[in-house]
C-alpha cells in the first residue's frame, strides 16, 4: 500500500520536484477516510485559490501530470 513516504521517494527516484505543503483545509476525500478508505492527498500549488485570479505555475501542473503516470506504473 503506498504511502506519503513512498510517493515522494518515487518522485524523487523519477527526478520529478515536489512541494510538501499543509492548510486548514480539507478535501472531499476525508469521507473516504472515515470508511477506512487510505488516501493521499495530491494537488497542484495555486496562488490567490478560490479567487477570480487563480495562478498556477504549468510546470507544477506537468509535474503532477508525471507523478499520477509514475504512481499508477508502479501501483
Amino acid at each position: 500500500m503506498p504511502t506519503v513516504r513512498s510517493l515522494i521517494d518515487l518522485a524523487h527516484r523519477s527526478n520529478i520536484p515536489v512541494q510538501i505543503g499543509a492548510t486548514g483545509g480539507g478535501n472531499d476525500a476525508s469521507v473516504f477516510l472515515e470508511m477506512g478508505v487510505p488516501m493521499i492527498a495530491i494537488s497542484v500549488p495555486v496562488r490567490y485559490l478560490h479567487s477570480q485570479v487563480e495562478m498556477i505555475n504549468l510546470l507544477d501542473l506537468d509535474n503532477l501530470i508525471k507523478l499520477l503516470i509514475v504512481f499508477l506504473e508502479v501501483f
